[in-house]
C-alpha cells in the first residue's frame, strides 16, 4: 500500500500539480491530485498503509525530499497542513515515468 500511494504521489506530482497553486491545503491535495492520480482499479487506503495517518505519509515525502510539508497549528479543532513546495529537481520526482495517462476525472 506504501508503494501505491508513493506511485499516486509521483504521478499526481509529474501530470498535475502545478507550482502556482501552491501552497494548498494537503486534504485538498489528496482529493484533488493523489485520488485521480491512482491506477485504475486501485484503492488507496491510508489505515492499511505504514503510514496510518496521511499526515504521516506527507512527512515521509518531504523527508525524501520530494515535497515540502507544514503541518499548522490546531485552531478550531482544524490543523491546516499545507503542501508548500515541490522538489522537481528530485531525482526520484524527475526519473518517474507516470503510470496513468492522465488524472481520473472526478464524477
Amino acid at each position: 500500500m506504501d508503494e501505491q500511494f508513493k506511485e499516486a504521489l509521483l504521478n499526481a506530482l509529474k501530470l498535475a500539480a502545478d507550482d502556482n497553486e501552491l501552497p494548498i491545503d494537503s486534504g485538498m491535495f489528496y482529493t484533488e491530485y493523489i485520488l485521480p492520480a491512482r491506477r485504475e482499479g486501485v484503492t488507496l487506503d491510508i489505515k492499511q498503509s505504514s503510514f496510518k495517518k496521511m499526515n504521516k505519509f506527507y512527512e515521509s515525502m518531504d523527508r525524501l525530499g520530494l515535497i515540502e510539508f507544514k503541518q499548522g497549528k490546531q485552531k478550531n479543532g482544524a490543523v491546516g497542513s499545507m503542501i508548500t513546495k515541490v522538489h522537481r529537481d528530485n531525482e526520484t520526482l524527475s526519473e518517474h515515468i507516470p503510470t496513468i495517462k492522465k488524472l481520473a476525472v472526478k464524477g
